[in-house]
Parts: C-alpha cells; structure tokens; sequence
C-alpha cells in the first residue's frame, strides 16, 4: 500500500540592522511550510486493523518563527 507524497515549501527573511561599528542586530523571519499543504500520514496497512486503508494522522500545519540576534 503507497502513501500520499509530501511537499514542504519553506522561506526566510533576515535583516541586519547596523547598532556600532563592529556590532549589528539581525531581525530573522522563517516560515516553515509557507504555502499551508497538508502532508498527510500513511494509511494503516495491518489486516487486522479495522482502520486499515484509513490515513489516521497529519504532519504540522504552517509554522511562523521570529527570531531577533544581536551579533558582536
């Protein structure tokens, strides 16, 4: 028994922020799975099962990150 494929599209957005000479302030926004598409599971394949055939689980949805970094 095959499964549903799985696609993950991620993006990121980093900005640096001059604070000294040598010092600067990164501003960092990631996006896990930008576009929503769920990634479903594989199906249960034990005869026994009596959800066998039935796709029982999910991978996680869209994940936003923000992130702020102070590098010296």
């Amino acid at each position: 028994m095959y499964g549903p494929g799985s696609e993950n599209r991620d993006l990121s957005f980093f900005k640096n922020i001059p604070v000294r000479e040598h010092h600067r302030l990164q501003f960092r926004s990631e996006f896990f799975n930008i576009f929503n598409k769920p990634n479903f599971g594989n199906p249960v394949w034990a005869i026994s099962n009596p959800n066998r055939g039935q796709i029982l689980s999910a991978a996680n949805g869209r994940v936003i990150r923000f992130g702020l970094k102070y590098l010296f």
